[in-house]
């Protein structure tokens, strides 16, 4: 019988910035996040 450990996140130093998001609706939204990762702060 075999197990797997599980692989913890790589841990880093987050690098936020603000993206715009546009839908076929026309509406948009600013999302910050995190560029190195798929961490959000703020949607």
């Amino acid at each position: 019988m075999s197990s797997t450990i599980p692989v913890a996140p790589a841990v880093h130093e987050h690098e936020w910035g603000l993206r715009g998001v546009e839908f076929e609706d026309g509406a948009s939204v600013r999302v910050f996040e995190c560029t190195g990762c798929e961490q959000v702060w703020f949607r």
